[in-house]
């Protein structure tokens, strides 16, 4: 009787890494790289993708995370404060407090649930590249 391989599977760290990429990538195109804080619009490639809640469990929500230029999201500490006022904008007016809330609860990433956000994010690509 011949022994099954054991298929390696990636870890749920990894799986993670790979989702936050695809996310990254996803919201500067999405966003056609226009920065949230600031009135800067550059290349995508030039631009982060910023949260508003600094939490893992906000790293895939979609409204979280919005372009944001280095100057913004990495010198100014993501300008919290603007963030907050153009999420509201952008979304509708209460949207930086419902993220603020949905942040304070735990959730830790189950790696079907990573890989379910890797596929979503592949085709959403697809969809705008």
């Amino acid at each position: 009787m011949k022994y099954l391989k054991k298929s390696k599977l990636k870890p749920v760290r990894k799986l993670h890494k790979d989702a936050w990429k695809l996310m990254s990538e996803y919201v500067r195109r999405r966003d056609k790289g226009r920065c949230i804080t600031c009135p800067k619009v550059d290349h995508w490639k030039n631009m982060h993708a910023g949260h508003f809640v600094h939490k893992d469990c906000m790293d895939f929500n979609y409204e979280n995370i919005n372009c944001q230029c280095p100057q913004c999201n990495k010198w100014g500490h993501g300008k919290l404060g603007i963030y907050a006022i153009n999420l509201d904008y952008k979304y509708y007016p209460g949207k930086a407090e419902e993220l603020i809330i949905l942040g304070n609860k735990i959730k830790q990433f189950k790696r079907n649930e990573l890989e379910d956000i890797i596929f979503e994010l592949k085709l959403k690509l697809e969809g705008i590249r």
